[in-house]
């Protein structure tokens, strides 16, 4: 943390046996600050006194190394924390103070490893947007069912689905109800699901008609509308 009166930094170590990398923040509606960790979880801040309550899965009974690798942190309209790992969603329940399993049934023609949860977007309360390493999926959080984007699998050969499925690592639903998903080799692609239809947004070599890269690792709309698009070689921005 910087104090800019001063200049000076302050560190937050967490008392674990390993120091391992916050590889996600996010400031919620409950005055925390949620740092996910790829090994240890997750921890709440209390940015005032600087106190850290550590919430790792594992602790709570989940088998799994991989419960542990956190990368994804999202606060719904209902102010719910939602935390994505290596091992499946979780959310947190705000009366206990506890760590909720939303386990993830993968898919019959795909490694269980491959159910990173990576990204996260509300369709409406209870109804969400999920990303995982072999593509979107819509999660109910009423029946705590996951559903496949079956023309998103369509797309390939099922015996080249591991090799050909990309993260999504970034969703975004614009004003007209479409929704943005970016990946690590396809660039984005814009979803309407009036049409079941996509739109590609690929790279340009000469960065002029396209992406800087197809690998798309973040997504940011400014106040304007602007996208800002974060690629393997540098950043694109794209004013519609």
């Amino acid at each position: 943390r910087l104090d800019f009166a001063s200049g000076r930094f302050e560190r937050f170590v967490p008392a674990t046996p390993d120091r391992r990398p916050i590889v996600e923040l996010l400031a919620h509606s409950d005055g925390r600050l949620w740092a996910a960790t790829w090994g240890d979880g997750v921890f709440g801040i209390d940015r005032a006194s600087g106190a850290l309550t550590p919430y790792r899965p594992t602790s709570l009974g989940a088998t799994g190394e991989q419960h542990d690798h956190a990368s994804l942190l999202f606060e719904d309209s209902e102010g719910t924390l939602w935390i994505g790992t290596a091992g499946g969603l979780y959310s947190r329940d705000r009366a206990t103070d506890s760590l909720v399993y939303h386990p993830h049934p993968g898919h019959p023609k795909i490694e269980p490893r491959f159910m990173n949860m990576t990204a996260m977007a509300e369709i409406e309360p209870g109804r969400y947007w999920v990303g995982t390493e072999i593509g979107p999926y819509l999660f109910s959080r009423d029946t705590g069912g996951f559903e496949p984007l079956a023309s998103w699998l369509d797309r390939y050969r099922p015996d080249e689905w591991r090799k050909e499925l990309q993260n999504t690592f970034a969703i975004h639903i614009d004003d007209g109800g479409r929704v943005w998903f970016s990946s690590d080799r396809r660039g984005i692609d814009i979803y309407d699901p009036a049409g079941d239809s996509y739109v590609n947004i690929s790279a340009d070599p000469d960065g002029r008609f396209g992406l800087a890269d197809a690998n798309v690792a973040a997504l940011f709309v400014d106040r304007d509308g602007v996208y800002w698009i974060g690629t393997a070689a540098g950043l694109s921005r794209l004013d519609p």
